[in-house]
């Protein structure tokens, strides 16, 4: 596997495209992510290809069974890498979100893949918290929900509007999955897995890939992965 340009110890930020090639059950297939930044993007955050990415998209790879088949909603999409990867590797359907400022790059990640006319692929803004635009959504609740680097430093309001997304979406006996960079601590961000870990105490974390192990402070690529009850209430 390969991903162009997208360097460990950091994301890629440049003008042009990234490619992911990978390949899942015999079949080989390749991601398309654009990295053109407009003049107007104030936050280029969305666009950049983070390495926690690739690493999950390999490790899905090795197992598409976590997503073939299913309906899966990717909350803060980005760039749609994780959802895109998602659909290559089989899953029935795929939703991307973000904020509605968001999805015109969402929109050109989709064309890039040939992906912008296909039913199961679809956009949607849903910011966290919003119920309104939860129930927007083209299906009450799905099998898998995605969250791809989205937990950085941000406010406990911010994760109990996330949690509050997620719980709406998932389904009962669904998963939600967390891709994760360690970088040197959690503090910042161990409120949100509290919730999760309080709302589905099943869960469990596997390092996608390690950092130098002589670094204090090395970077660690996570997936925790968290098994919804089956009589989860929503």
């Amino acid at each position: 596997m390969s991903f162009a340009g997208l360097h460990d110890d950091g994301p890629v930020r440049a003008n042009g495209f990234r490619t992911y090639d990978g390949e899942s059950d015999g079949k080989k297939f390749s991601v398309i992510i654009p990295q053109e930044i407009s003049n107007d993007d104030r936050d280029p955050t969305g666009w950049m290809l983070w390495p926690a990415a690739r690493c999950f998209a390999d490790y899905l790879s090795l197992r598409p069974e976590i997503v073939h088949g299913k309906d899966v909603l990717e909350l803060g999409s980005g760039t749609g890498f994780g959802g895109i990867a998602s659909y290559m590797m089989g899953a029935k359907s795929v939703t991307l979100t973000d904020l509605p400022e968001g999805l015109k790059r969402l929109r050109e990640s989709c064309r890039c893949n040939g992906l912008e006319s296909v039913e199961e692929v679809q956009v949607h803004a849903c910011p966290w918290g919003d119920m309104a635009a939860v129930d927007e959504l083209p299906r009450k609740q799905y099998d898998v929900v995605l969250c791809c680097e989205v937990l950085y430093k941000q406010g406990e309001d911010v994760y109990e509007a996330l949690m509050q997304t997620i719980r709406k979406t998932v389904k009962p006996g669904g998963k939600v999955l967390i891709v994760y960079e360690y970088r040197g601590s959690m503090l910042e961000d161990q409120y949100m897995f509290d919730l999760l870990f309080d709302e589905y105490p099943e869960g469990r974390m596997e390092v996608l890939e390690e950092g130098d192990e002589d670094e204090e402070d090395a970077e660690r690529r996570l997936l925790y992965m968290f098994p919804v009850p089956d009589n989860t209430t929503k």
